[in-house]
């Protein structure tokens, strides 16, 4: 049975063949390669899009912001 790492992003293939990776730094970079080039920017656009509406809510001092950010 394959383990989650990131909920709502499952791992594509076979991605532990023998044990599970140690670290959690591995068990990313092991994600990472398994993940198709839409999934990458995918994840990377959400990155983005949470640090612009972080970067907005302290210029404005509010929470409108935030209702976006959910």
């Amino acid at each position: 049975m394959k383990k989650r790492i990131f909920s709502g992003i499952q791992p594509s293939g076979n991605l532990y063949k023998d044990k599970t990776p140690k670290t959690i730094q591995d068990r990313q970079d092991a994600l990472f390669k398994s993940m198709s080039a839409g999934q990458k920017i995918h994840l990377a656009s959400n990155f983005f899009n949470f640090a612009r509406n972080l970067n907005e809510l302290n210029k404005n001092g509010t929470r409108k912001t935030a209702a976006r950010i959910r």
